[in-house]
């Protein structure tokens, strides 16, 4: 049969000289492909800078418990230890230093403080302007006693010292 394929092999006449395809079809399909992979990878980055910003704020426990869909996330614990630290002469510190001092100041405190409560096994609550808030039996059950939580306090006295020496 003329015009047709023998054998599947080559066609009759020869391959064809030019593409059964567009140049422009190409040129799109092309830009669609990395359009696909541009996004493809945008959407992998914000997922991973979802989980870092959701595990910088929250303990990694009750972040996954968000990520699986939990709306409403509302625990009690019967046998919680809670310590609260104010630094004493803030406001009148805050007025004699340049905001990115003081903030700088914040930010070295309360980096000691974190190793303090990760070194005692306590779980870091938050930090609200001066204010530094730690707990131990959260959010894990407690299988705790109130002492490393209690040996904070006498910790936490000597970096305010060696921060107030610097100065």
């Amino acid at each position: 049969p003329t015009g047709s394929w023998q054998l599947g092999a080559v066609p009759v006449g020869g391959w064809p000289t030019t593409a059964p395809i567009s140049p422009w079809l190409l040129w799109a399909g092309g830009a669609l492909a990395l359009i696909a992979g541009w996004l493809s990878y945008r959407a992998v980055y914000m997922n991973l800078e979802n989980k870092r910003l959701l595990l910088a704020i929250l303990p990694s426990a009750i972040a996954d418990r968000m990520k699986r869909g939990e709306m409403t996330i509302a625990d009690g614990y019967a046998e919680t230890t809670v310590i609260f630290a104010d630094i004493v002469g803030f406001t009148g510190l805050s007025g004699e230093m340049s905001s990115a001092k003081l903030v700088n100041l914040l930010n070295d405190i309360f980096c000691e403080f974190d190793f303090l409560a990760e070194t005692a096994g306590v779980e870091k609550i938050k930090t609200i302007g001066d204010a530094y808030m730690a707990a131990a039996g959260v959010p894990a059950p407690p299988s705790h006693t109130p002492e490393p939580i209690a040996d904070m306090p006498a910790h936490m006295h000597p970096v305010d010292e060696r921060i107030n020496h610097r100065q």
